[in-house]
């Protein structure tokens, strides 16, 4: 019988992290002949069009297909889900092979989370949640980090023009507009505070969108974007932002190094693990030493201290944050866990 691949999520009408990654694994996986699908919560025609997600490799979350589907790989990106699917595989003994990717920390529903032997943590921060919080065994999980396809090499040329002296300083805040993310706060505690040159762009959508746009109208420091492609953006900015107060492994900020841009980023979740503070952007603790770096001490674009970052950049994407990578470390992960040896195949 062929082994089907599942990659699970809430929904797919979203975009963000979670969503970019599963439906990185399910091509990847389909490139190499199995049979995979993707499952969400939503219809097909709510997917969000930017993941160009074929019809027939779409399937609504249903009970009844894991019954047709005994034996399957189901790699779940949300844990309300994860949890659902395992119930069912030990009520019903269906032989899945669950792997859970855990894409961020949590602080509730401990009581009501049930969790694999086989979990994949986005950062060492989640990790260490889930062994704190959740209570995992080190031993069942792995750490793969979030990575990002490079669009480096089709737009070289106009990225090493983006890095020209300026005196504005662009920067861009791409995320879902969210408490947890923080924008609203940020405004709220530096506007009026900034020097003019500084340029904020907020690109997202959310459930805090509508007062993002009366706080920011006519500002001369923020603008609101509504929801971009960030790809088609970085090389518009300076520097990429985000400064929320919960992280799992931002891939946004992966996404953002690749272009070269320095980050400017809360010490929350995985942010420090893709961020070294001074080498290819900053991290800070508050919003009173946040605004005083936009005052006082934010390199220059184009200036030397300001290249040696965006080179930085660069460097630790190449490093650590390379499509190519995840793909090997998760089937890896794969064959340890189910035996099925992706890359041979």
């Amino acid at each position: 019988m062929e082994i089907k691949f599942v990659n699970l999520n809430d929904d797919f009408v979203r975009h963000g992290g979670a969503e970019k990654i599963a439906v990185q694994l399910h091509k990847e996986l389909k490139k190499h002949n199995f049979d995979c699908y993707l499952m969400g919560s939503n219809s097909f025609s709510e997917n969000n069009p930017v993941y160009c997600i074929d019809q027939e490799d779409y399937v609504k979350f249903r009970f009844f297909l894991f019954f047709k589907w005994r034996n399957s790989v189901v790699i779940s990106h949300h844990r309300k889900k994860t949890t659902l699917v395992l119930i069912l595989n030990r009520i019903f003994r269906l032989n899945l092979k669950i792997i859970h990717v855990a894409q961020n920390e949590f602080f509730n529903l401990k009581r009501f989370t049930l969790l694999p032997d086989n979990v994949v943590a986005v950062s060492n921060r989640v990790k260490d949640n889930l062994i704190s919080y959740f209570g995992i065994n080190p031993e069942n999980i792995r750490v793969i980090y979030n990575s990002a396809p490079d669009y480096f090499s089709e737009h070289k040329s106009t990225v090493e023009k983006s890095k020209v002296r300026s005196d504005e300083v662009k920067i861009l805040y791409g995320a879902r507009i969210t408490d947890v993310k923080g924008q609203v706060r940020l405004v709220k505690h530096l506007k009026g505070k900034l020097p003019s040159n500084i340029k904020i762009d907020f690109a997202g959508v959310g459930e805090e969108a509508d007062e993002l746009k009366m706080l920011v109208k006519d500002d001369i420091n923020f603008r609101y974007l509504g929801y971009v492609d960030l790809k088609d953006y970085f090389l518009n900015y300076h520097y990429y932002m985000l400064f929320s107060s919960k992280e799992g492994l931002p891939l946004s900020i992966a996404e953002a190094c690749s272009f070269k841009l320095p980050v400017i980023a809360s010490d929350a979740g995985g942010n420090t693990e893709i961020v070294e503070n001074t080498v290819n952007g900053f991290i800070f603790k508050s919003y009173e030493d946040l605004e005083h770096f936009f005052n006082f001490d934010i390199p220059s674009p184009g200036g030397s201290i300001y290249l040696a970052m965006a080179e930085n950049s660069r460097q630790v994407y190449e490093n650590k944050f390379r499509e190519d990578l995840m793909f090997r470390n998760y089937f890896s992960y794969i064959e340890q866990v189910t035996g099925i040896g992706v890359l041979s195949k």
